[in-house]
């Protein structure tokens, strides 16, 4: 019998030579592109720490909003810099949403608008970019091809682009989840109880970083306490303590203020003229805050709950065939969160389904369900991975808005999530039938 031809290989400096072109080119776009950006969530990140430094006192932007907005005012009108200008005029209301401990993060920025706007772009670039690669590498993918996609998701993803377009730390974010994967995957954690302390302490400083991404961290601390056993994690939290508490402190010392992370939390419940619910009109794409919006009987975070339950639901579903094998349910609940891409990526699909507040860059998150779902043993897991990131694609972004078709591109902003769903159960239930053979084989 013939053999079957070996498929074509592309040369390596034929693939190095693109990788390094398609960098060059991802360069050269941000340094045209970034000076003039609208950023107008980096202009708090910048501008809450610049502010807290010309008051000098004890003054939070929690309880002294329009103070911390005065001075960012003068700030601006005395700044030739076109982009911080505009920033100011579209920022009426500074909305100080992040934590303490997100804002002093990034206390190191330089108190020039301009440098401070083309580092935290630099780091956006860097971090997605690296972030990306990993992915890459972690799914088999060679260093040249790797950078390439990389390259490819900078150019051809639109929720990158609005993170860099406003300035968010969606990228910073996608680094840190993959980050966590990569050390659980190469089983790095298994070197001792103090890596289990430093894996779930940065986990806790993830979450005092940004509070959304509860779900995630949840997932992703489910997987560890799978794992290394309920001892070794109760111990490792127990180890992970200070970071928790380090995290907490540094805002609270930044500030100056003892009650500052009190005051963020009355300030985004709405207790002292702020709010976190933004509404669908100022580009809200949540789906719980659409379907409050319908039919508002329930309340966000009542719709938030019944589509927590709904999932919930199907995942059991696909762990038991339907309900008819509930004897697997433990052992696969322990199969699936042993992986930690299962892990993170259920995080991720249900942050989406449930999140009242979700702008068009928080999307940059599911290239991780993307990337788990791609070429996953399974043509319908690919399909919907693909789906899943046309449908965020600049191309098919950019021809909606080119035929004015509205209405679908705001549709396509809050269901984009869906098709990870179908991809998810998919995993679970091929997961759920090797199992259950593997049972049968047993008895």
């Amino acid at each position: 019998m013939m053999e079957a031809a070996a498929r074509p290989r592309v040369p390596r400096w034929v693939m190095a030579s693109t990788a390094l072109l398609l960098t060059g080119y991802v360069a050269v776009d941000a340094a045209r592109n970034v000076p003039s950006r609208l950023g107008l969530d980096f202009y708090r990140v910048w501008g809450i720490p610049v502010a807290h430094d010309v008051l000098g006192e004890k003054a939070n932007p929690y309880t002294a909003t329009e103070r911390y907005a005065r001075v960012l005012d003068e700030i601006s009108a005395h700044s030739a810099n076109t982009a911080l200008r505009r920033a100011n005029e579209l920022t009426p209301n500074l909305a100080p949403t992040g934590t303490p401990f997100f804002y002093a993060s990034f206390a190191f920025l330089p108190r020039a608008f301009e440098p401070a706007n083309a580092l935290f772009a630099a780091l956006q670039y860097l971090a997605a970019g690296f972030a990306v690669i990993l992915l890459a590498r972690l799914r088999g993918v060679g260093l040249a091809p790797a950078i390439c996609i990389a390259a490819m998701v900078e150019l051809t993803f639109n929720p990158f682009l609005q993170d860099v377009k406003f300035g968010n730390v969606n990228s910073f974010q996608l680094l840190a989840i993959v980050g966590f994967i990569h050390l659980s995957r190469r089983e790095a954690y298994l070197r001792g109880a103090w890596f289990d302390s430093l894996c779930l302490g940065l986990l806790a400083v993830f979450l005092a970083f940004k509070p959304s991404t509860l779900f995630i961290a949840a997932s992703l601390a489910v997987h560890f306490w799978v794992v290394r056993g309920p001892r070794r994690f109760l111990l490792g939290a127990l180890l992970a303590l200070p970071l928790a508490v380090a995290a907490f402190a540094w805002g609270t010392w930044y500030f100056q203020d003892a009650y500052v992370w009190r005051d963020w939390l009355r300030y985004t419940q709405g207790m002292n003229g702020g709010t976190l619910l933004f509404v669908m009109e100022s580009g809200n794409s949540s789906f719980p805050m659409l379907l409050e919006s319908v039919a508002p009987s329930h309340g966000v975070y009542g719709y938030s709950l019944i589509l927590a339950a709904i999932l919930a639901v199907m995942v059991a579903l696909a762990m038991t065939s339907r309900g008819k094998q509930t004897a697997l349910l433990k052992p696969m609940a322990l199969a699936l969160f042993a992986d930690p891409w299962f892990a993170a990526s259920v995080g991720v699909v249900f942050t989406f389904a449930t999140s009242p507040l979700i702008w068009p860059h928080y999307h940059v998150l599911v290239l991780i369900p993307i990337a788990w779902l791609f070429r996953n043993g399974a043509p319908a897991a690919t399909a919907c991975a693909v789906l899943a990131y046309a449908a965020l694609a600049a191309p098919v972004i950019g021809l909606l808005l080119a035929g004015q078709q509205y209405l679908l591109l705001r549709a396509l902003l809050i269901f984009s999530w869906l098709p990870l769903v179908p991809g998810l159960l998919s995993q679970v239930a091929a997961r759920q039938r090797r199992i259950a053979a593997h049972a049968a084989a047993a008895e």
